[in-house]
């Protein structure tokens, strides 16, 4: 996603190729698990903005599901049959692609990503950023009642700095993050894998912000987005799952890339 004045969605290779606009005043793009359609939010009209809809790969045949007013950071089930994303408030809510309904917890919080199994004794959990001042957090929630599940992960084996934009890899149940500590306001890239209890650090660029982190389907790949300072030209990089392989995908000036999502 480009962000400014305007946001649209565009498709690009890992490679850097085949660069395609898919859709206008669009954001937040979720693939769905069968990779035949994604979710988006769109600024439909002045009185609507942010609701969710679903379009084809091409951004073709455009489907309206809420007039939700602040449907960000979208996510699927494993199983696709439902979206996480947050509402006006940032509470955490619930949407069934079948029944059409909606449903809100009373958890507030960003960048929801929903567990590719078990957490702890439960079958699955939504993991979110929770905003705490000044640390932030990455708990994990039932998403069938909305109680905060315990599943004793302390990142970095320290509560101090901000864990934000979690991804989970479906097959592995690996989480992949970005964190800054208090000495260094920005972000690097950290992977922790619940198998083995260990944590990853896959990079260390004391100068650029690496964010907005996403695994492939396959969990050998992740596509972030990297800036440097604060404000810097926003691109898109692809990197192997330890930190080796980095490769820049994009080469864009005066850009803000945001939600990069694998096809």
């Amino acid at each position: 996603m480009r962000g400014g004045a305007d946001t649209e969605l565009w498709s690009i290779d890992a490679d850097g190729s085949n660069h395609v606009k898919v859709l206008d005043d669009a954001t937040g793009p979720a693939w769905a698990p069968s990779r035949l359609t994604f979710a988006y939010q769109m600024d439909d009209d002045a009185s609507v903005e942010n609701g969710i809809y679903l379009a084809a790969p091409d951004g073709s045949s455009t489907q309206k599901l809420t007039d939700d007013a602040e449907n960000s950071d979208l996510e699927w089930s494993p199983d696709g049959k439902q979206l996480v994303f947050l509402d006006l408030d940032y509470k955490l809510s619930f949407y069934g692609v079948e029944s059409g309904n909606v449903s809100t917890t009373t958890r507030t919080g960003h960048n929801p990503a929903w567990s590719g199994g078990p957490i702890g004794p439960y079958p699955e959990a939504v993991l979110y950023t929770a905003e705490t001042d000044p640390d932030w957090s990455i708990n994990a929630m039932n998403p069938a009642n909305g109680n905060i599940v315990p599943w004793g992960f302390t990142l970095l084996g320290k509560s101090a700095g901000q864990h934000v934009h979690p991804d989970v890899h479906t097959g592995t149940n690996r989480v992949v993050f970005a964190y800054n500590d208090t000495d260094n306001a920005l972000y690097d890239l950290f992977l922790y894998d619940p198998a083995s209890d260990t944590l990853t650090r896959l990079t260390n660029t004391p100068n650029t912000n690496e964010v907005w982190p996403t695994f492939s389907p396959d969990g050998t790949r992740i596509a972030f987005i990297s800036h440097p300072g604060i404000y810097g030209d926003h691109n898109l990089f692809v990197i192997d799952d330890d930190g080796s392989n980095r490769t820049q995908v994009t080469q864009l000036s005066g850009s803000r890339l945001k939600f990069p999502d694998w096809s």
